[in-house]
């Protein structure tokens, strides 16, 4: 084809030279084809190796913390996202984060993963939230090429206390509602994007109070801008609905039903931004109110049932409790029949265990720690009727507190069982 031993090159030459060369050009598109076939499968390897790595430093579980509900979800736009979350206890306190790197892929993913590593390390050896803020902040801003940023929230709640302190770094809108009246405070960012510059000073963090029932809510733009079919963005008054309408389920219910709202609401459109959520609920104290008659005892005894599997108190302490509720329950309705209220009773979780109280309006007082323990190895003959009760929920009981209000003729019976056995019932 190309010396051609005799004579010159002809029209034949050129046709076969031609049909060679096609099957030449087929040949080498294989090898092309085959040779990024193999890059591609190679790329798709390390953006899901990627994956494994950033979803392995999200929370293997939510935390269990008493008094409290926590949940957080990220579905990434591609195998991996620029987005994460963190839920932890450290010593005690609730570490709330979410973080949103600019972009999405690997590069924001290992951003973000940096962050979330930065912040562990910071509160583990002590720090407070102004220093890990400051700190890793600007770490980040040595690190981060020019036009990269971090927008996170970092918050430490407390539970003995319900303090919940936050900064905001160009995360936004934070959200709160106020179950007690039912309405929503808002707030704004308390300092730049992370790593969009040093920083020397920063502003106080956000300090507010978790009430029975309130809900945080802190969620990625892309929820918030997710669009329909017709460019409709999801938006917050949607978020707000949902939360509203939902509060007195469990968290996890509520993410499960947001992003399948969003689904709805897309219609089929395609993800196009990373989807991160986290919501944490103060759980509202149990109250049920009783009427006066032996009759009520059932009701009772379901409602402490239910108000341990809704507060997530140690379910084999209900017996104690319940026994506890019975006795002084039955007390009340034979010895206190001048009342005309309804008892009321409420059950709120503590480290450990759970607080009882019972509330008796208009009835005279009668404080139930101080009749005196129930000799139970004297001799049947020698015993005297009565106290036996009262005397096995001292025992039962860490702690059994009376108050009596005198203008109100209101008692106040108090009680706390945790796992484990005061020292009076060894």
């Amino acid at each position: 084809v190309l010396n051609k031993r005799d004579g010159t090159f002809d029209g034949y030459d050129e046709v076969l030279a031609t049909t060679l060369a096609a099957q030449c050009a087929v040949a080498l598109q294989r090898v092309r084809m085959t040779s990024a076939v193999i890059e591609g499968e190679k790329m798709r390897q390390a953006l899901e190796m990627a994956r494994i790595v950033q979803m392995s430093t999200l929370p293997v579980a939510m935390p269990d913390l008493p008094s409290y509900d926590a949940c957080a979800t990220f579905r990434p736009a591609e195998l991996t996202g620029g987005d994460t979350y963190d839920l932890a206890v450290l010593d005690g306190q609730l570490l709330v984060v979410l973080g949103d790197a600019t972009g999405h892929g690997i590069a924001p993913a290992l951003s973000v993963t940096q962050m979330q590593a930065m912040l562990r390390m910071a509160f583990r050896l002590g720090a407070d939230l102004d220093t890990a803020f400051l700190q890793v902040n600007n770490r980040l801003s040595e690190t981060l090429a020019d036009d990269r940023f971090i927008t996170a929230f970092i918050g430490i709640l407390d539970p003995s206390t319900d303090a919940l302190r936050f900064h905001s770094g160009g995360q936004g809108p934070i959200l709160l509602f106020r179950a007690a009246d039912r309405r929503w405070e808002h707030f704004r960012p308390t300092s730049f994007p992370l790593g969009a510059m040093p920083l020397t000073t920063l502003k106080p963090p956000h300090a507010v109070k978790m009430l029975p029932g309130d809900v945080l809510a802190v969620i990625s733009d892309g929820i918030y801008e997710y669009e329909n079919v017709h460019g409709e963005p999801f938006g917050e008054a949607r978020v707000r609905a949902l939360i509203e309408t939902s509060a007195d389920r469990s968290m996890a219910e509520i993410l499960d039903a947001m992003m399948a709202s969003v689904a709805a609401f897309a219609a089929g459109a395609p993800q196009e931004d990373d989807m991160t959520a986290v919501l944490v609920k103060r759980e509202p104290d149990a109250r049920g109110s009783f009427p006066r008659t032996f009759d009520a005892i059932p009701a009772l005894v379901q409602f402490t049932a239910q108000a341990f599997a809704r507060l997530r108190v140690a379910p084999e302490l209900l017996t104690t409790v319940d026994l506890a509720v019975e006795e002084l329950f039955t007390n009340m309705v034979k010895y206190s029949a001048e009342g005309t209220a309804n008892v009321v009773v409420e059950l709120a979780p503590i480290p450990g265990g759970v607080e009882l109280r019972l509330i008796d309006d208009n009835v005279e007082r009668f404080d139930v720690t101080r009749p005196a323990d129930v000799d139970i190895d004297a001799p049947l003959a020698d015993r005297k009727p009565g106290g036996l009760g009262l005397h096995l929920i001292r025992r039962m009981a860490d702690s059994v507190e009376y108050e009596y209000d005198n203008a109100l003729r209101q008692s106040r019976i108090t009680l706390r069982i945790t796992g484990g056995r005061p020292a009076s019932a060894q």
